[in-house]
């Protein structure tokens, strides 16, 4: 394992990430003609994407600390929110969001594991 693989994944990451953008967007779409929700809508979806990309600071943090274990928390339960929107048949578009966090949060707990490989080499 190596900087190199390091950087490739957080390449990758970053590509998930924008899928996840633009998923949550794809959410935030009505069918509905009504304007009068259009204003409460575009403020729920910006809550939204505000809170991902928090949590995803924050997860980029544990990345970088090499916190192995707090990422694999976050994938089981990213895990059991994706199967709970299966369970509920939840439309694709949700479904493939859900999946999206959970891919993206299983490249992190790569990430970090070459963190620690890194640090434990001292390479890092």
């Amino acid at each position: 394992m190596s900087a190199e693989e390091k950087e490739e994944l957080l390449a990758e990451m970053e590509v998930v990430n924008g899928e996840i953008v633009k998923l949550e967007g794809d959410l935030g779409e009505d069918d509905d003609d009504d304007d009068d929700d259009d204003a409460d809508d575009e403020e729920k979806m910006d809550e939204k994407l505000a809170g991902w990309a928090k949590r995803r600071e924050k997860y980029s943090r544990y990345v970088d600390k090499g916190k192995v274990e707090k990422l694999e928390r976050v994938v089981a339960k990213q895990e059991a929110k994706l199967q709970k929107a299966k369970d509920k048949e939840k439309p694709e578009k949700y479904i493939a969001y859900k999946a999206a966090k959970v891919e993206w949060s299983k490249k992190a707990v790569k990430a970090a594991s070459l963190v620690v490989s890194l640090k434990k080499a001292g390479l890092a």
